[in-house]
């Protein structure tokens, strides 16, 4: 698959995922960020951000 690789940041999707959906391509819409990933401070304490 192309988009092995690939994060899902939606947790509704994700819990769906989980108890077992699987869409198929017929029925599936993508939506890809473009921009460059968040970067915080130089002191950043938390996990990192995307």
């Amino acid at each position: 698959m192309l988009l092995d690789n690939a994060k899902i940041s939606d947790p509704e999707f994700i819990k769906d995922l989980e108890k077992g959906y699987s869409p198929t391509l017929n029925n599936l819409l993508v939506t890809i960020s473009l921009s460059l990933p968040y970067a915080p401070s130089e002191n950043w304490e938390g996990e990192p951000p995307c």
